[in-house]
């Protein structure tokens, strides 16, 4: 195998570091986890959040 680029490792490494924050929480807790990375994104980049209008049929 060549050598790895890059982006891929810092990809690699920002995985395995969510890995191990995560790996003793249950499913909510990485949820809610999730839901507040994004939030203070939305509110560190100004970003406005616009429901999705869904199709029911």
């Amino acid at each position: 195998m060549g050598k790895e680029p890059k982006a891929m490792r810092e990809i690699h490494k920002i995985q395995e570091r969510i890995h191990s924050e995560q790996k003793d929480m249950t499913d909510k807790e990485k949820l809610e986890a999730i839901r507040k990375e994004a939030e203070d994104a939305r509110h560190k980049f100004g970003l406005k959040v616009r429901k999705a209008k869904l199709k029911v049929s």
